[in-house]
């Protein structure tokens, strides 16, 4: 079925009945007060049918359902506790590296600085039982080298993972800002300079994502136990290993009756400016501005930091504090000042903590209910009635952690539900033969489907019943999460209207999925923004927190006024500022010109004004106009070979350390910005491709990672069989044509290089896996298609690495990368080289895409042109991609990762360090387009001949030849308009094509 139009092949197609199914057990642990009868009734009536799948992940149990079968065993909590040193520390893996000595005012320690492998301890426990593990350790300073990230471990006892949050713990570093703020020019703040709070710190063992309040519990058996820890990231060293008793929380009546009697209820109120933190446990958590008529300091006509969080603090257990002075010892409750309008109707929820601990069980979950305004979030009970807090004289602390925990059991349901759709799907696929719809067959789905619809009114039901608790767990308010639960029951009510059309709406099926994992992720982003904390005693009243209506709209109309200033006009180009167009978003233009304020500035005496441009035409119409900048940055990789080729770009090559600066970066990466011998741009950011599979799919097939294409045509048929595939973006012919040797144009760069034996021969390869090995020829979103398990392999770029990262969690631990397949050569060796041009763009365009670049212009102001090459220079060192890079990433979060050119730059990013070495490894084999006028007839050209041979079934070679014959007139064309040839075909300038025939050693000092 997937043989080419013209040709008789016949595969053989093995339906596969075994299912996958993640599912995970519809408990509420006893943490979320807002356990349902609904969903149990709607489990209960599950139980009374024969299930439809049978779930074969290799996924450890949650750590609820973990807690859950050890509760019912009866393993009783311990009640004594021992303390492990790190020194006795029994086994270590080869590439620990760890040594034992004195670091940072402590004798006897671990030091762990290899940032991998293993280490483990025996704990001789006194009886058996739950206990918590606390580890006393000492993250290495990124003062001295280290990130700014948290110390991951993962942790094994007695040789297992018990659950699967033991696969990621997270032990935090603490940070500070620096005030008071710095200002800039025009008075608006400059994000502070963090500092880390270096210093040896206890914490216990917790989940990394803010599921649990409390710390993990562990089953340890009386007498000898193995502890193994292992190191996912950062250098660390390690004093001991506590284990201790389950701690237990009192309720507040309880507390109230530990509190002295005759305590001072005076009139104190203290106010805290909520962007004045003391610490932090993430980097992320950054300032805000707002312009609320009653927020300080005000920020109506420049950005004054007065706020902080937002979606700054949303994710994970980060956790901020505020430090601050008691007058006398007493009762105090607590307000807060706030925000939290993001997500319509959703509550969030923060743990709060007083003085480091956990005061009552009441505090576990404070929420904070969604309101469009600024309002005032009291810390009290269900009834309204506030907190009392008893507080010595002198310094105090406050901090609020993010958590998740109250949506525990929607989260955990609703993960259930979608791995129960994702098995539906699965079904679906292998039934139709991989997702075809056949609008002539006729179903009888009770039949060829048997339990399908069952089990689709069981998924329906639950939905229903999953909104009643999502709307308990929010505070009794509905919310869009209970709105979208109801509606994806109500799309299943409509399939099941005409069941036996179910076959041909897979893609309803997959929407499902996709609309309950959207909430899921919802659930786990929980804003907040806080504008000020009070801490009143029990006399005081607080002042009026809210604004009126008439305030409101006196701040809008200010608001409103000072939006018309402004600083992006790109027609005021003063002479003394060294003007500076960027084509990234806001927030990387906000941190450049940070930079360059507090660097650039300084060092050469000259200010630097940084504009957000949003096309790059512009930079052409600039030109026109006489209004061209200094220094380009972001700028696709076509355009310095544009501006060049229309007298406006600098030639680079001739400046001095243009050599030195070059040799940062691969010369394949260089290819774009050749000219008539000149070099005119410089590489800023790289995306690279890789190979991504899913471990799990791959372990169960019993298939290896390929490491050759004929790896890959050996395991495409064990993929069909069992209704997967192996995915290759379509139109990319780089990588196969580089491989085999074949060049886009001739040396001299005024005719195609496909009219070569090489790549007739490259160009059948490439269509024949469509044609005969059945790779799928449209594939909308190959992330979506990994991440349900349809597609387990295949190649991707660098924005498949980062949505992988940030937005699966559910399958984080299940993938993984590896260098793309190459061809092997006669001495054994594998070549690999690939461009990285992204996914969707790769057969429409060559010009150097993949990449952006930084550009200068041939103004007539030497000293201008003299500043800007300095500014260049300064920009892509490693110095200031590194922070750069860094600053967003702790700023805005994973998703802002920097993929620098530079590759020490790159290292520098915080990666995982088996990925980073894969990255590093393909890095070699780089090889981007070079740029010749008329080269997007080339993307063009070759698109059309893939779509004649896959699509229409032409022969492969009339098609390539077709597409050489209109290629080189096109060039032919472009040639002659800008006179690189006369009228007759004789050459005027030359281009002199870079070769680019071996791989980049230049990484190879970089991998870790």
């Amino acid at each position: 079925m997937f043989a080419h139009p013209k040709m008789k092949v016949f595969t053989t197609r093995l339906l596969i009945a075994a299912l996958i199914v993640a599912v995970i057990a519809s408990y509420h642990p006893m943490e979320a007060p807002f356990a349902s009868q609904a969903i149990a009734a709607a489990d209960n009536n599950r139980a009374a049918k024969p299930a439809l799948t049978e779930s074969t992940e290799p996924f450890e149990p949650f750590y609820f359902e973990r807690l859950e079968e050890w509760k019912s065993e009866g393993v009783p909590n311990g009640t004594r506790g021992i303390y492990i040193p790190a020194v006795s520390l029994t086994g270590q893996s080869d590439d620990a590296a760890v040594e034992i000595g004195s670091y940072k005012g402590k004798n006897e320690t671990l030091i762990w600085f290899s940032q991998r492998g293993w280490v483990e301890f025996k704990a001789d426990v006194p009886e058996a039982g739950l206990y918590e593990l606390v580890l006393e350790y000492h993250p290495k300073p990124w003062a001295e080298g280290a990130g700014r990230r948290a110390v991951q471990f993962s942790a094994q006892i007695n040789g297992e993972h018990p659950f699967r949050e033991a696969k990621f713990l997270e032990f935090n570093r603490q940070f500070q800002d620096q005030f008071p703020l710095r200002t800039d020019a025009e008075g608006n703040h400059i994000r502070p300079v963090m500092k880390e709070i270096e210093g040896w710190q206890e914490k216990p063992f917790t989940d990394s994502e803010g599921s649990y309040t409390m710390p993990l519990l562990w089953n340890l058996n009386k007498g000898e136990n193995t502890i193994r820890l292992t190191l996912q990231n950062e250098s660390v060293a390690i004093a001991g290993i506590r284990l201790r008793p389950p701690t237990e929380l009192i309720s507040y009546e309880e507390a109230k009756r530990s509190y002295p009697q005759a305590a001072n209820q005076g009139e104190h109120l203290i106010v805290i400016e909520a962007e004045q933190m003391a610490a932090k446990n993430e980097t992320a958590i950054q300032l805000e501005y707002n312009r609320d008529a009653l927020s300080t300091p005000s920020a109506f006509d420049r950005i004054v930091y007065n706020a902080v969080g937002g979606t700054r603090w949303q994710m994970k257990a980060q956790k901020a504090v505020w430090e601050f002075e008691v007058p006398e010892d007493g009762y105090y409750y607590v307000v807060l000042r706030g925000y939290q309008g993001y997500a319509k109707s959703l509550s969030s929820y923060r743990t709060l903590y007083v003085n480091g601990e956990i005061p009552f069980q009441e505090v576990q979950n404070v929420r904070f209910p969604y309101d469009n305004k600024f309002a005032s979030y009291e810390i009290a009970d269900r009834d309204g009635e506030p907190f009392m807090f008893y507080l010595k004289k002198g310094k105090n602390s406050i901090a609020l952690q993010n958590t998740h925990n109250p949506y525990i059991p929607v989260i955990a349901k609703a993960d259930e539900l979608s791995g129960q759709i994702r098995a539906l799907a699965r079904k679906l696929r292998e039934a139709t033969g991989g997702g075809k719809v056949d609008k002539f067959r006729n179903w009888d789905v009770e039949t060829e489907l048997p339990g399908f619809t069952d089990e689709l009114k069981m998924i329906q039901e639950e939905l229903v019943a999953l909104s009643k608790v999502m709307e308990e767990a929010n505070g009794g308010v509905r919310s869009d999460v209970s709105r979208a639960f109801e509606a994806a029951a109500k799309d299943i009510g409509r399939l099941l209207r005409k069941p036996n059309e179910i076959p041909n709406k897979e893609l309803n099926i997959g929407s499902l999925q996709e609309s309950i994992e959207a909430q899921r992720n919802t659930l786990l982003n929980k804003p907040l923004l806080l504008e000020k904390i009070y801490i009143a005693s029990a006399g005081q009243k607080m002042p009026r927190l809210n604004a009126t209506v008439w305030e409101r709209t006196k701040a809008a109309v200010q608001s409103f006024y000072y939006s018309f200033n402004d600083r992006d006009t790109l027609s005021n180009m003063e002479d003394d500022v060294l003007n500076v167009w960027f084509m990234f978003g806001r927030d990387y233009v906000n941190e450049l010109q940070n930079l360059a304020n507090e660097y650039f500035t300084p060092e050469y005496g000259i200010k630097v004004r940084v504009n957000l441009i949003q096309q790059p035409e512009l930079l052409i119409m600039a030109n026109a106009a006489g209004i061209m900048p200094d220094v380009a940055l972001g700028v696709p990789g076509d355009m310095p070979f544009d501006m060049a080729l229309r007298g406006a770009a600098l030639d680079l090559s001739e400046l001095p350390g243009a050599k030195e600066l070059a040799e940062r970066y691969h010369p394949g990466s260089l290819l774009p910005f050749y000219y008539n011998g000149g070099l005119y741009g410089i590489p800023e950011t790289l995306r690279f491709k890789v190979l991504f599979y899913r471990k799990d799919i791959l372990d169960r097939l019993g298939l290896e990672i390929p490491d050759t294409w004929n790896d890959v045509y050996k395991m495409i048929p064990t993929l069909l069989q069992n209704n997967y595939n192996f995915y290759m973006e379509p139109k990319d012919f780089s990588i196969l044509f580089y491989q085999h040797g074949v060049d886009l144009y001739s040396a001299d760069g005024l005719r195609t290089g496909l009219n070569s034996a090489e790549a007739f021969t490259t160009f059948k390869e490439w269509t024949d896996l469509f044609n005969i090995f059945g790779l799928d020829r449209n594939i909308q979103s190959f992330y979506n298609h990994f991440r349900r398990g349809y597609l387990p392999v295949g190649i991707a770029d660098f924005n498949q690495y980062m949505q992988l990262l940030v937005a699966a969690p559910e399958i984080r631990g299940t993938w993984g990368i590896a260098p793309i397949p190459g061809v092997e050569q006669a001495d054994g060796t594998v070549v690999r080289w690939a461009s990285g041009i992204p996914d969707g763009t790769a057969g429409t365009n060559v010009t150097g895409s993949s990449m952006t670049a930084m550009m200068l212009f041939d103004n007539e102001d030497e000293e201008k042109k003299r500043l800007a090459w300095e500014f260049a220079k300064w920009y892509s060192s490693t110095e200031i991609q590194t922070e750069f890079g860094t600053n967003l990433e702790n700023f805005f979060g994973e998703q802002f990762r920097w993929n620098s050119a530079n590759v020490e730059a790159f290292s520098n990013m915080p990666w995982k360090n088996e990925d980073l070495e894969v990255i590093l490894e393909q890095w070699k084999w780089f090889k981007d387009f070079p740029v010749v006028p008329g080269a997007y007839m080339t993307g063009r050209e070759l698109n059309n001949a893939w779509l004649r041979t896959v699509v229409d079934g032409m022969n492969d070679r009339e098609s390539l030849e077709r597409a050489i014959v209109d290629i080189n007139r096109e060039l032919r064309r472009k040639q002659m308009e800008f006179e690189l040839i006369d009228q007759e075909g004789g050459k005027r300038k030359p281009l002199e094509m870079m070769e680019v025939k071996e791989p980049w050693t230049g990484v190879d000092e970089y991998v870790r």
